[in-house]
């Protein structure tokens, strides 16, 4: 409880903007929002990933993969959906999140500004 209040007060005191709702592909390529991603979450914990060309995002997405169950369980309301995004398209994020063995989803951004306003 008492992070919840300390994450509360940050984000008051923080300089807080209105994030776009990005429109963002599956990695089977499917048409989705940002706002679409959440799940059963009211929070979001978003990945920026370079994509496979990246070694050192590929090396922390790895590492990820055995962490992100526990971001999405939480504990005392601090669950969040886990989601890495990158600029590579659907495919190629498919593709290359298979041959890793990543388990959490993985979306594009591709076509919108969402890396450059990150």
């Amino acid at each position: 409880m008492q992070l919840n209040a300390e994450m509360a007060q940050l984000l008051h005191e923080g300089n807080q903007m209105e994030v776009q709702d990005y429109p963002l592909k599956d990695a089977e390529g499917n048409p989705t929002r940002l706002s679409e991603v959440f799940g059963e979450h009211d929070k979001l914990v978003l990945v920026h990933n370079m994509g496979k060309s990246c070694p050192y995002c590929t090396m922390w997405a790895d590492g990820l993969n055995g962490l992100y169950h526990y971001v999405e369980k939480g504990f005392d309301g601090t669950a969040a959906r886990f989601i890495l995004v990158n600029n590579d398209e659907p495919e190629e994020i498919k593709k290359f999140a298979n041959s890793r063995g990543w388990n959490f989803d993985c979306y594009s951004c591709r076509g919108t500004s969402l890396f450059m306003d990150l």
